[in-house]
């Protein structure tokens, strides 16, 4: 028996001519990198997450990288984030220069226990990097908490978690910015 690891064409059914007229229109104004498509989901995504500035890039990963680059994170710096996350995470900070320093889970939620955060904080420290996991929000109001007191620069990984909110404000909102991807399998 052949099972897909991910089968798109069960999710795309429903919405393939709409699929079919958003890729002809991009194909047809041969503007493949930016445009006003690109400008216009900058525009409607901000709007839906109540926030100034939404950059489109080319996935979550570079979403990140750039981030702790804007950041001025690099090499030197440690990063903490959650020990339970997808790889590109910890690339992110690797290929900033940075050097991940990881945290267990909570075992009722799976996203980064805050309460083991300041135990691995050294003076190296830059910034955390809680990950928004199966849609499940981080326990940001105490990892704010623990960044300001710290002086750190919180990252957000919401890659699977559009839309989450977290005491009335949707997770990418919190730290000094969110990542999200919209890799076609991920739990929007």
């Amino acid at each position: 028996m052949n099972i897909p690891f991910v089968d798109f064409n069960s999710m795309h059914a429903q919405i393939a001519n709409g699929l079919y007229d958003a890729s002809s229109s991009v194909i047809n104004s041969n503007w493949f990198i930016q445009g006003s498509e690109v400008s216009s989901f900058e525009q409607a995504f901000s709007n839906y997450l109540s926030i100034h500035n939404c950059i489109g890039c080319g996935n979550g990963l570079d979403a990140l990288v750039l981030s702790l680059k804007a950041l001025g994170i690099g090499q030197g710096d440690e990063v903490i984030l959650p020990a339970n996350t997808f790889i590109a995470t910890a690339l992110a900070v690797t290929y900033a220069g940075a050097t991940p320093v990881l945290v267990e889970p909570r075992l009722d939620t799976y996203n980064i226990d805050p309460s083991k955060i300041e135990e691995v904080i050294t003076p190296k420290t830059k910034a955390i990097i809680p990950v928004h996991l199966y849609g499940q929000p981080a326990e940001m109001d105490s990892i704010m908490k623990i960044a300001n007191e710290h002086d750190l620069h919180v990252i957000e990984d919401t890659a699977q978690a559009h839309g989450a909110i977290y005491h009335g404000k949707r997770a990418g909102t919190f730290g000094n910015t969110g990542a999200f991807s919209f890799y076609p399998g991920k739990n929007l």
